[in-house]
């Protein structure tokens, strides 16, 4: 199976699974996140725990692997793995969304990072989060 479909298969299964999240919880925890420091051991998503860390998990994650499957597998130049994180960003649900729009943000904010992280340290997608904190 071609990694793109399959990462569409997975990223549309989850945006069905994260749709229930509260608009409230998105509006007020999410923007955090870009008001926190770039700075690698000082960036981080909240400054307090949340109820709901598992779709953030997942969406780092989602991230991290189509930044890896573009470097690994296609070589591809940075405007690529701009490209196709934005698609996978715009896949997690409609324009307006939150979600969407956190993806996005996420993506300014910390794409170079995530991309030393890939092919600096070698981290797997899981670790590169956990770094960022948005995995537990």
């Amino acid at each position: 199976m071609d990694m793109q479909i399959f990462l569409s298969i997975l990223v549309v299964g989850y945006a069905i699974a994260l749709e229930p999240l509260s608009q409230k919880t998105l509006d007020t925890e999410w923007p955090k996140m870009a008001d926190e420091s770039r700075d690698m051991e000082e960036s981080r998503f909240m400054e307090e725990p949340r109820d709901m860390e598992e779709p953030y998990c997942f969406i780092c994650q989602i991230i991290v692997v189509t930044v890896e499957m573009q470097i690994i597998g296609n070589n591809a130049t940075m405007n690529e793995i701009v490209e196709a994180v934005s698609s996978v960003c715009d896949a997690l649900g409609g324009p307006d969304s939150e979600i969407v729009k956190t993806c996005h943000n996420l993506v300014e904010t910390y794409l170079e990072q995530i991309i030393d992280m890939i092919t600096v340290n070698f981290f797997q997608p899981y670790d590169v989060c956990v770094k960022l904190q948005a995995c537990p």
